[in-house]
C-alpha cells in the first residue's frame, strides 16, 4: 500500500509521520485503514516495549526509592532544620518513541492502568509526606462558620435572634412590657443582615417572619411597622419553627431570564417594578367603620363648628372601640370557653382548672365592658351631638379593679395555654382550627387574652384626645381628668402586680433552666429575690452570645445551650455578688462597631471579663441599673 495515500493531507493517521517510522505492525496498520479509525497508543510497538520494560524495572525503582527515603529520614532526625520535604525527581527515558507516546491522547483503559501505578508510588512516599508536613503551618479556613442565605427565612430568623438587642423594660400606654424591641430596631437589624439599603424590603422580610409567629406586637394589634414607638416581643413558647423561602430575594426560575432582559412574569424578582410591590397593608388593619360625620344628618354636620366636630369624632371613637372590645370578649366566650367546656379536647379531670388558669376573671371584665358600652350607646342614640361622656366614665371606671387582677395573672394563663398545646395534640388541632376561622380575624388566642390589659391603658389616650378639644367651660373639661386619674391609679397597681407576677414566673423558669453547678447556690426561689435585668452580650465581634442576668443579689454570666429546641444556661464563670461587682467602660480596647463593658469582682482580681453590647444605649442601661442597685 502506498504510504503517500496513507499520510495524505487531512488524514486522521498523520501523527508526526507515525507510519514512516514503522511504529505500527502491518496487520494493525491495515485494520486502522479499513475501519477509518484514529491510532490508539496501545497499538504502538514502542508502547508495548516500554510497558514490558517498566514492569521489570518497577521492583528495582521501588527499592531504590525506599532506600533514598530512609536516608532522608535519618538526616532529618539528626538535623531538625532539614525537616522540610525534599523533592525527588524521577528520570524517564526520552527516546523518540516515548515522545510519540506522550504526544498521543491517552485512552480510558490506559488512564486506569496509570492510576494503579500511581497508587503504588503514593504508598511509597508516605514517609516523605509525613516529614514534609512537619513544618507546614495550618491555614485558617476561609469559609465562615455560618453563611446567611437571605432568601431562606430560617437563616434570617436565626441571625436576627442572635443579633437583635432586647430592651428590658418599656412603657406603652401606661403599661410596662419586658424584653422588647422596636419596629425600627428590627428593620435596622434586617437591613444589615440582608446587606441592602431598602428599608421597605427589610419591612417585608420582617412581616414574613411575623407571619410565622417568630414575634408579635405587644398588644397583638399590628403587623411590623418601621416605627420607634411600636414594641414587639419574641414568642417564647419554644415551638416556633421559622421556615420558608422569600421569593423576592431569589433569582428567577425562567431559563430565558437575564439581568438585562427580565422575563415575562410580573412576579419576576429582576423586574424593576418590584420596588413598587410593597403594599400599604397598614390600611388593612384599620377599621372601615364610618366616622361620626357620616352617622348623622348632613344639616347637623353643617351646623356644627370645627372644634365640636373634632370632639364628636373623638367621642365616636371611644364608643365604637368599646363596642369592639366587648365583641372580642364575646368571641372568646363563644368560640373558646364554651367549646372547651362542652367537648373532650381537654380531659375532664383538668378541664375546669384549665379554664380558670387561662381565662381567669375574663367574665367579670366582659360584664364591665358590656355595661359601659351599653351606657355609651344609649347616649349616642339619644343625641346626634353627644353632650358629655365624663359622668358615664366616672361611674364605670370605679369598677375597673378586675382589670388589675386579670393583668397580674395573665402571664400564668399564657404559659398554661402554650403548655397544653405542647402536651395535648388534640387541643393543638382544636386551637389551629379555631384560629383559622373568619371570626378570629387571623388573630390567635393570645392576642385576645392581651386585650384587657391593653384596653385599660388605651382609655387615657382616648379620654385625653377628647379633653384636648373640649371647651374650658364644658362639664367634661372637669369630669374627664377625674376619670383619667382613676384609670392612672389602676395602671400603677396593674404594673406593680404584673411586675411581681412576671418576676416570680421568670425566676421559677430560670431556676429550672440554669444548670446546677457544684458549690453554687443562686437562691432564685427566695420570695424576696428580684430579676433586675437580663440580656445578651459577646466576648468579641465574631464570638457567640453570652446570656447575662442581673439579680438583686448577684450578677451571673451563662453560656446558651439547647436541648430538644429548649434553651438552657450553663454558668460561664462564678457569680459575682452585687456588692463586689464593678462595671465600667474600659479605657483601652480594640476599635470596633461594638461597645465594651468590663465586669470585675473586687474581691478576687483574677475574675475580670470584658463583654460587648451592640448599642451604646444598651451599655448605658446596664451601667445605670447596676449603679441604682448598688445604691439601694
Amino acid at each position: 500500500m502506498d504510504q503517500a495515500v496513507i499520510i495524505e493531507e487531512g488524514s486522521p493517521y498523520q501523527y508526526q509521520g507515525a507510519y514512516r517510522r514503522n511504529v505500527l505492525t502491518p496487520d494493525i496498520e491495515n485494520c486502522y485503514l479499513k475501519q477509518n479509525l484514529p491510532v490508539r497508543r496501545q497499538s504502538l510497538q514502542a508502547y508495548q516495549q516500554t510497558k514490558r520494560r517498566s514492569s521489570q524495572d518497577d521492583h528495582v525503582q521501588q527499592s531504590n526509592l525506599q532506600e533514598k527515603l530512609l536516608r532522608q529520614r535519618r538526616r532529618c532526625v539528626s538535623n531538625p532544620s532539614l525537616l522540610s520535604a525534599l523533592p525527588i525527581k524521577e528520570t524517564h527515558r526520552q527516546s523518540t518513541a516515548h515522545k510519540l507516546v506522550d504526544f498521543l491522547k491517552p485512552s480510558k483503559s490506559e488512564t486506569i492502568n496509570n492510576n494503579a501505578k500511581n497508587t503504588k508510588k503514593k504508598q511509597s512516599t508516605v514517609i516523605q509526606q509525613v516529614f514534609s508536613r512537619l513544618n507546614q503551618k495550618r491555614q485558617p479556613s476561609i469559609h465562615p462558620k455560618y453563611m446567611v442565605y437571605t432568601a431562606l427565612l430560617s437563616h434570617v430568623a436565626k441571625e436576627f435572634m442572635q443579633t437583635i438587642s432586647l430592651t428590658s423594660v418599656a412603657i406603652k400606654d401606661g403599661i410596662e412590657y419586658h424584653d422588647i424591641f422596636t419596629g425600627s430596631e428590627m428593620v435596622d437589624c434586617l437591613v444589615t443582615i440582608l446587606k441592602v439599603q431598602d428599608r421597605n424590603l427589610g419591612l417585608l422580610v420582617g412581616r414574613a417572619l411575623g407571619q410565622q409567629n417568630l414575634f408579635h406586637h405587644v398588644t397583638y394589634d399590628y403587623k411590623l411597622k418601621d416605627l420607634d414607638n411600636e414594641y414587639y416581643q419574641f414568642n417564647n413558647d419554644g415551638t416556633t419553627v421559622t421556615n420558608g423561602v422569600f421569593t423576592v430575594l431569589t433569582d428567577c426560575y425562567s431559563p430565558t431570564c437575564t439581568r438585562k432582559t427580565p422575563c415575562y412574569s410580573i412576579s419576576c424578582p429582576r423586574m424593576k417594578q418590584r420596588k413598587n410591590i410593597l403594599r400599604n397593608s397598614d390600611q388593612e388593619q384599620l377599621n372601615d367603620r364610618a366616622l361620626w360625620r357620616y352617622s348623622v344628618p348632613l344639616d347637623i354636620v353643617m351646623e356644627t363648628n370645627d372644634r365640636e366636630k373634632k370632639r364628636q369624632e373623638c367621642i365616636y371613637e371611644l364608643v365604637y372601640t368599646e363596642q369592639d372590645f366587648n365583641s372580642d370578649l364575646q368571641y372568646v366566650k363563644e368560640h373558646w370557653i364554651q367549646p372547651i367546656m362542652t367537648t373532650d379536647v381537654i380531659p375532664a379531670e383538668r378541664r375546669q382548672q384549665f379554664i380558670i388558669d387561662v381565662f381567669w376573671n375574663l367574665a367579670e371584665i366582659e360584664q364591665i365592658s358590656s355595661s359601659l358600652s351599653k351606657a355609651l350607646t344609649i347616649r349616642q342614640d339619644k343625641h346626634s351631638v353627644i353632650p358629655c361622656i365624663g359622668d358615664i366614665m366616672i361611674a364605670h371606671v370605679k369598677q375597673f379593679e378586675p382589670f388589675v387582677r386579670y393583668g397580674a395573672h395573665q402571664i400564668i394563663g399564657k404559659h398554661r395555654f402554650e403548655l397544653e398545646k405542647k402536651i395535648n395534640p388534640k387541643f393543638q388541632e382544636f386551637a389551629d382550627r379555631i384560629e383559622r376561622r373568619p371570626e378570629s380575624r387571623r388573630l390567635e388566642l393570645n392576642g385576645y387574652l392581651t386585650k384587657p390589659t391593653s384596653r385599660l391603658g388605651r382609655y387615657n389616650l382616648l379620654l385625653s384626645s377628647i379633653h384636648e378639644v373640649t371647651p374650658k367651660d364644658h362639664q367634661d373639661y372637669v369630669d374627664i381628668p377625674v376619670a383619667m386619674d382613676m384609670v392612672t391609679q389602676f395602671l400603677v397597681q396593674l404594673n406593680y402586680q404584673v411586675g411581681l407576677s412576671d418576676n416570680a414566673f421568670h425566676l421559677q423558669q430560670l431556676s429550672s433552666k440554669i444548670l446546677p453547678c457544684k458549690g453554687v447556690d443562686l437562691d432564685l426561689l427566695n420570695p424576696k429575690r428580684q430579676l433586675v435585668m437580663r440580656g445578651k452580650m459577646k466576648r468579641s465581634k465574631s464570638s457567640t452570645h453570652l446570656q447575662l442576668f442581673l439579680f438583686d443579689h448577684a450578677f451571673i454570666v451563662c453560656k446558651i445551650k439547647f436541648n430538644q429546641q429548649m434553651e438552657y444556661y450553663k454558668l460561664y464563670q462564678k457569680p459575682i455578688h452585687i456588692k463586689h461587682l464593678n462595671a465600667d467602660i474600659p479605657t483601652v480596647y480594640e476599635p470596633s462597631c461594638l461597645f465594651p463593658i468590663t465586669f470585675k469582682n473586687t474581691c478576687t482580681n483574677d475574675q475580670t471579663i470584658t463583654l460587648f453590647t451592640s448599642t451604646d444605649s444598651v451599655r448605658k442601661l446596664w451601667l445605670d441599673k447596676i449603679k441604682q442597685l448598688q445604691q439601694q
